[in-house]
């Protein structure tokens, strides 16, 4: 077993890696660049899968459209999708698109995100998107990482130094409302993601996200369930800070 970097040729993706591409140039480029509803990418994501005959879960295809956000805001110096993605317990979540497609549970996902009209209450197809580059990139991730179980999409969406380890690890020390990850700290350590060459068996095998728990501490919301890992680091964190009481 050995690790490569997310955008080596072994997976069929090549990230053109540009560091000269400062924070100020990405502000400059979000308000410049039109954004596609994370819903439609995930629909497109989801016919794509069943083209290729892969079946995909909720939890799978948070990872998906986390990557191919990424992938697509260092190519094309612009956000693939709108909003924004959080640190939730198994990675990288879009809010959005987790409450169009929560009712698929742990299962493969068998439907498609619809659109609300709040002041009729119908509902309606999101409209694909018609850019030529967004429908060929989509394809081009669920090809390189469709495939994969939603166990190893968790591994690298874990990875040392990546952004979702780098914002909780922040979070350990000071104040991260929400626990956002944005598109400044995706593009500066999107290059840190590995993929791990090998056996794909993992013990306990997440099966699909946990929601936000929001919960005050003394420096932050703790956006995960009291139980689980990062909660547990995030409470003996605390403690050690903790002022000894005077006798």
């Amino acid at each position: 077993m050995f690790l490569c970097d997310i955008s080596e040729s072994v997976i069929g993706l090549r990230i053109p890696w540009t560091p000269q591409w400062t924070s100020l140039s990405v502000a400059h480029e979000l308000r410049r660049g039109m954004t596609c509803d994370p819903r439609a990418i995930a629909n497109l994501m989801l016919d794509e899968a069943e083209r290729q005959g892969l079946a995909v879960t909720h939890l799978a295809l948070q990872k998906l459209l986390y990557f191919a956000h990424g992938m697509f805001l260092i190519e094309k110096k612009r956000p693939l999708v709108s909003g924004y993605f959080e640190c939730w317990d198994n990675g990288p979540v879009h809010p959005t698109a987790y409450q169009a497609f929560k009712a698929a549970g742990r299962d493969p996902i068998t439907f498609r995100a619809l659109r609300l009209d709040v002041v009729t209450g119908q509902r309606s197809m999101i409209a694909p998107p018609e850019d030529r580059e967004v429908r060929a990139h989509v394809a081009r991730i669920i090809s390189s990482y469709g495939g994969l179980s939603a166990s190893r999409l968790v591994q690298i969406s874990h990875a040392k130094d990546a952004p979702w380890r780098y914002i909780v690890d922040k979070a350990l020390t000071s104040l991260a409302l929400g626990l956002r990850i944005s598109d400044n700290v995706i593009v500066e350590r999107f290059k840190y993601h590995k993929v791990s060459i090998g056996d794909d068996t993992v013990i306990g095998d997440p099966r699909e996200d946990t929601p936000p728990y929001l919960r005050l501490t003394s420096r932050t919301l703790l956006p995960f369930p009291p139980t689980s890992g990062v909660a547990r680091s995030r409470r003996c964190a605390c403690r050690s800070r903790r002022t000894p009481t005077r006798r």
